[in-house]
């Protein structure tokens, strides 16, 4: 019964997730793959077979030893890791002989030739990376990195941006890109999950879909149901959507 109600749980999940995902399933001991509708997509040997993330990556168990698959069931990373963790997002910790090892769907990513002390991903976009006792917030898709220069630095996810407080002064703003737009002392408003990042006498505008394509702003003003955003040529109300009303 408690077999039932654990894989019913799971394909409420996965359909409501998305369709495309499969589910792991176990029956008299044997490990399978089943879709949605409970039809079997493939039957395996595996010992172990975890819930499939959100881009259609798990790890399974064969032997004693982890590997990963996608959800076709081909095997990207052979059974021999001796501990896994499952992160998010196609991103994975992998254990071996020398420590652990961080995962993407692009592959691996080492920073320089060191180990990977510990890897955790904050988004499908950053993630937070320690080496030899230093702190690194790594940009997934580019590689690009920035070192948390103390234990005073600070960070903090903007949507798909990312800002960094190393002190009053020195302050970082990368885009989701994973470019640095501003170096210096930063002043962060927002409304409505609207942003205004300020940079001397520079603002800059951007929500979820990314930045506004809006230039020479001298001010944003935020209300209630609009924002006024002064240009060196005009002035303009915005809806949060970014609709020109």
């Amino acid at each position: 019964m408690k077999l039932l109600i654990f894989t019913s749980w799971l394909l409420i999940t996965s359909t409501v997730l998305g369709q495309s995902i499969p589910l792991p399933y176990v029956h008299d001991g044997k490990w399978s793959v089943i879709d949605t509708n409970g039809n079997i997509l493939m039957e395996t040997d595996y010992s172990y077979i975890h819930t499939f993330d959100e881009v259609g990556y798990t790890f399974f168990c064969k032997n004693g030893a982890y590997g990963i698959m996608n959800r076709s069931g081909k095997i990207i990373l052979e059974p021999i890791y001796a501990d896994v963790q499952q992160k998010g997002h196609g991103h994975y910790q992998l254990y071996d002989n020398n420590g652990w090892i961080p995962f993407e769907p692009n592959g691996f990513r080492l920073i320089g030739n060191d180990t990977i002390q510990s890897f955790e991903t904050l988004s499908s976009t950053w993630a937070l990376a320690g080496v030899n006792d230093k702190w690194y917030l790594e940009h997934l898709q580019t590689g690009n990195r920035w070192l948390l220069n103390d234990s005073i630095a600070s960070y903090r996810l903007l949507h798909d941006h990312l800002w960094i407080q190393q002190s009053d002064t020195d302050q970082l703003l990368i885009n989701g890109n994973g470019e640095l737009v501003f170096d210096g002392k930063l002043s962060i408003r927002s409304q409505n999950e609207l942003v205004d990042i300020t940079h001397k006498t520079t603002h800059y505008l951007f929500d979820a879909s990314g930045k506004w394509p809006i230039t020479e702003i001298v001010d944003v003003t935020f209300e209630e149901g609009a924002v006024f955003v002064r240009t060196k040529k005009e002035g303009v109300y915005c809806g949060y959507d970014g609709s020109v009303l």
